[in-house]
Formats: C-alpha cells, structure tokens, sequence
C-alpha cells in the first residue's frame, strides 16, 4: 500500500508523537491506511510503538512508561564518525602487537617477491592494494593496523572484495571505498662510467628508485578515475599524523555518502508524491473532461431528437400535399373520362383509377399513425434521463419535393489543416462585359 503526502511528510519526531498519543486504529484511520502500514513506516524510520495493553494502563488511568525515541543508526554513525580520530603510535612490527588481519596483510607482503622497480605489487581481494618496497613492508602492515582502530571503532570494517582483480575495500551497505598504499619512485642520483661519462643505455625505470615513505589513496571507483583524497609522508606531516588524517577521510567520505543517500531518498519519496499529485490531478482533470463530454453527447443526442420530430412533421406535411394533389390529379382524371364518354368508363379506366386511389392513400402519413402525440409531440428537456434511454422518431423519407440541403464543401489547407469554404466562381456574364 502506498503512502499518503500527509504520513510520507511526518518527521520521526512527529511520527512518534502520533503513535504515542493516539490509538493504532485511530491514527490508521486519520491516515486512510492499514494499521500495518503505519507499523511498517514506523520500523522504517526506527521509531518504537507502544506495547501490547499500553492504551488499556492508559484509559485505566496508570502512566505507562513511554519507550524514548532512540537516535537512528545513522544519527549513531554519523555522530562517532565526526569524532576527531586520536593519533596513535605504530605498533611493533610483530604478530604480537599487530591485531590479526594486520598480521595476515604482513605475513602476505612478505611472501611477494620484487618487481622490475624493486618494489612488491600486492593486489588481493583481501587486502589493500599495494606497492611498496620490501624495506616498507613492515611499516606498511603498522599503518594498515592504526588504520584498522581507527575505523573499526565508528563501523567501517575493511571487507574482502568481491572481485578477484581488486583489492579489499571499506564498505558500509551499498558505499564502498578502494584503498591503496604505494611508494612512489623518484629519480635516482646520476650514475656514471668512467671519466664522468653517463651510460650509453640503460633499462626503463633504472633512473628510478623507492622513495622511501608512504603514499594513502582513497578511491570511489574501481580503476581509481575518481580519487577521492590522497595523503603523502612527509609532505602532508608525520606518518603518524598522516594517519590520523586518513582515518578522518575515510570517515569523512562514509558520512557524506550515508547523507547523500539520506537526502536521495527523501527526494526520490518527494518526487514520487508529487508524481502521484499530478496523476491524481490529471485524473480529476480527466473525469471533468470526460463528464462534460458526456454531457455534450446526451444534449447533441436530445438535440438530434427535437430535430428529428420537427423533420418529420414537415416531412408528413410534404407528404400529405402530395397526397391531395394527387387525389385532386385523380378526380380530374375521372370527370374528363366520363364527360368525354358520355359517363361511362372502360374496365382499363376503372382499374387505373383504383389502382391510384390506393397508391395515394399509401401516401398520407395517417396510414402509419401520424401523428401520434407520445412519439411526435414536444420533447422535455428535463424528463430524459442522463445517458438515454432517449425517445422515439419515426424518420420519415424525404419526399421528392423536398430538396435536400447540401454542406458546404471544404478544402484543407495550411499547417494546420483550418478549414475555409471554397471560393466562388467569378461569373462570366460580370467579367466580359461589353462596354
């Protein structure tokens, strides 16, 4: 079931009120939701319900104890991880005093063989990546171990990765953050043969040496295109203070990545409600344009009625004109015969005349019952009923002598497609005239 604007509004502080100070079904009730929806919103946002005989101590007249409303896991990281980290000395460089996944990370360094730049390149999915020389190996691991307090304390556990191309990562839910440690090369002093003489060739990297202190990278992507902070010994302080601020960074970037998920989620509920506004908007819009459509139909339907039943009064009109002019036509016929026959009439004249006698009656509208004032009297507006059923018309057929009214016609034109009548043709009379 989804949310209401007015619950998705509440804040955590005002969501616990409500629940505290109203009854389930009531509150469910106020919100047009299932108590279940509320219970499911409150453990979304860590707010604690009242237990079981909570509202019957109260209508007693007891005072149960409210359950405090507890600060949420982030207000709880994000408050130890803004904590200014304390600055620790290394610890030995032994198994003793390295806690163990610092000992296992030296154990590994020790077991890497070295590189063509004298150094030892470490790429594991269970450990940071690494390219120190073998000299750093041990300072290297102590780092790692202060590190490791520093994070380990707030909820930042160092994790194995899940892909065995990359090294270990810190990941708190869905944020994770690649770590690196590497010893940069520097030029090395100049060598040269005898009588001051450089050397005519020499390998790639010889002129290339460990610089002998330590570099921290942070990195938000998996490739290291979007380095988040990077700290060097010795430019950047002490190794010792080096850490401190290593440790603060990667603090840093959890908290600020936690809020922007905070934020991006009370955003994407926003844009939602108010995506489900403009539905609801549209909606009513709609049913006003489909009632007025509707409308439009039943008056053009009612209007087609009244149209109709005037058509065929003048239709049954016509038809009895007809019909008299025709009975008219007929008697003339007869008293022509019988003046020119002396009033005698031959068999073909007598079945002449009653053969048009008949056709005639057939065409008075009295010989289908018209008029009939239930299906060809006045229609009332207001005694039909919204949507029909609508009344009965005959539709009579037009007669002969009624000549049918043509539309005018039109021709398209324009982007548009408006519509225009078609010019009249400039009469020839008017234009060639003599003087």
């Amino acid at each position: 079931m989804q949310l209401t604007k007015e619950l998705a509004n509440l804040t955590r502080e005002q969501l616990y009120e409500k629940v505290w100070s109203t009854p389930g079904i009531t509150l469910a009730a106020e919100f047009g939701l299932s108590d279940v929806a509320i219970a499911k919103r409150c453990k979304k946002l860590e707010v604690p319900r009242p237990s079981r005989g909570y509202w019957a101590k109260l209508q007693a007249g007891r005072k149960p104890r409210r359950v405090p409303l507890p600060p949420t896991q982030e207000e709880t990281f994000t408050r130890l991880a803004e904590k200014e980290p304390a600055r620790k000395k290394l610890p030995r460089a032994d198994e003793a005093s390295l806690g163990p996944l610092a000992a296992e990370f030296l154990a590994a360094l020790k077991k890497c063989k070295n590189k063509w730049d004298s150094r030892i390149h470490l790429k594991e999915p269970s450990w940071p990546e690494v390219t120190v020389s073998p000299a750093l190996a041990e300072r290297c691991a102590q780092a790692f171990h202060v590190i490791l307090q520093g994070t380990d304390g707030v909820g930042l556990p160092f994790r194995k990765s899940r892909s065995s191309y990359e090294g270990g990562v810190f990941r708190l839910g869905h944020d994770q953050l690649f770590f690196v440690i590497e010893e940069e090369l520097v030029a090395a002093p100049e060598r040269t043969t005898g009588r001051g003489r450089r050397p005519a060739y020499s390998a790639y990297g010889e002129n290339r040496v460990p610089c002998g202190s330590l570099t921290f990278t942070i990195n938000s992507s998996r490739y290291g295109r979007d380095t988040v902070k990077q700290w060097r010994e010795g430019k950047d302080g002490a190794l010792e203070d080096v850490l401190v601020k290593v440790v603060s960074g990667i603090r840093s970037y959890f908290v600020q990545s936690r809020k922007k998920r905070v934020q991006d989620a009370i955003d994407q509920e926003r844009r939602r409600l108010e995506a489900e506004e403009r539905h609801r908007e549209y909606e009513k819009k709609r049913a006003i344009e489909e009632e007025a459509k509707r409308r439009e139909r039943h008056a053009k339907a009612v209007r087609k009625v009244v149209r109709t039943r005037r058509d065929d009064l003048l239709k049954a009109a016509e038809w009895w004109r007809l019909q008299q002019g025709a009975l008219e036509f007929i008697a003339d016929c007869e008293r022509q015969w019988m003046s020119a026959q002396d009033g005698q009439l031959d068999p073909d004249q007598l079945a002449w005349l009653k053969w048009a006698r008949e056709t005639a009656t057939t065409l008075s509208p009295t010989a289908c019952g018209y008029p009939d004032p239930a299906k060809d009297g006045p229609v009332e507006m207001g005694s039909i009923p919204f949507g029909g059923p609508y009344p009965e018309t005959r539709k009579f057929t037009r007669p002969p002598t009624m000549p049918k009214i043509s539309k005018p016609t039109v021709v398209k034109q324009g982007y548009y497609g408006e519509t225009t009548p078609t010019p009249q043709t400039y009469p020839f009379w008017l234009k060639n005239q003599r003087s």
